[in-house]
């Protein structure tokens, strides 16, 4: 394999062109979306997991901004296809999972992304927090509706994260930015 690419970049596309502005070719971003994208740190060359987005738009954004491999993962079966049939790209990936087997995820992720609505979305997230990558990790969550001090708690309690303990590192609306606590 040529070393100047990422061990985890899909064949297919490692020659690819990126384009000059990540956000070339989707629709305007959404104020929630926007916000999770000033919050994110740079995607070039790492791997990276959408949880519950509710759209492909993050996860073409992603793809589009240099990571080396993306997957967008839905409980919903509807988001899952409407996304599978809009997409092109060799490092796009989309799982149907639901919330209680997000820890099921496996693999390592730079950065994941992870929309919560209720208590159970946000143990699952908490959970499956145990796949991002220790050197790398970076969860990003949005809050939809839960007490931003509940997210933190499960978030940064070792017994709920398999061990693992996250700074909350950034607050900004209803996204909340966690680095792994060293």
């Amino acid at each position: 394999m040529n070393q100047k690419h990422s061990k985890h970049q899909y064949p297919s596309m490692r020659n690819r062109v990126l384009p000059k502005n990540p956000l070339s070719g989707l629709p305007a971003p959404t104020k929630v979306e926007s916000g999770i994208v000033a919050a994110l740190p740079s995607l070039r060359n790492k791997r990276v997991a959408v949880i519950n987005s509710g759209s492909s738009w993050l996860t073409e954004y992603a793809v589009n901004a240099g990571a080396d491999s993306v997957i967008g993962v839905s409980q919903h079966r509807h988001q899952v296809d409407a996304a599978r049939q809009h997409t092109a790209s060799a490092q796009l990936r989309y799982r149907l999972l639901p919330a209680n087997h997000w820890q099921l995820l496996g693999g390592a992720y730079d950065i994941m992304v992870a929309r919560v609505t209720s208590n159970v979305e946000l143990i699952g997230a908490a959970a499956a927090t145990g796949v991002v990558d220790a050197k790398h990790g970076c969860v990003v969550i949005i809050n939809d509706g839960l007490n931003v001090a509940t997210i933190r708690r499960v978030l940064t309690d070792p017994l709920e994260c398999g061990g693992r303990v996250w700074n909350n590192t950034q607050t900004t609306g209803n996204t909340l930015v966690f680095r792994p606590q060293r």
